[in-house]
């Protein structure tokens, strides 16, 4: 076959699973989905080890990410919505979960 074949909507969860596991998140705690050339992440970003990412890494990792489409994420510890990487304090989870 001459033409490039578009991948499954299967595989390509499959590689974005590739790249959250290249970058030690802990898939555990983080629930991400791929549909429509966007990727979804939500619930906790923490590594494997339980330790929090750099912005350096979360930035590396979005690079990575980006491949396959937009990024839209819903997390309870980082805001990386507006091309902004930002840390939410343990006040501010707190504050969320009071109201």
């Amino acid at each position: 076959m001459s033409q490039k074949q578009k991948a499954s909507k299967a595989e390509m969860s499959k590689e974005v699973r590739r790249v959250l596991n290249k970058h030690r998140v802990d898939l555990s705690i983080l629930e991400y989905s791929y549909g429509g050339s966007s990727i979804r992440l939500s619930g906790g970003l923490w590594r494997v080890d339980g330790s929090d990412f750099t912005a350096e890494a979360i930035s590396y990792m979005i690079s990575d990410l980006h491949r396959f489409g937009s990024l839209y994420t819903d997390l309870v510890n980082w805001d990386l919505n507006g091309g902004s990487i930002r840390v939410i304090s343990a006040e501010e989870m707190n504050e969320e979960d009071s109201v």
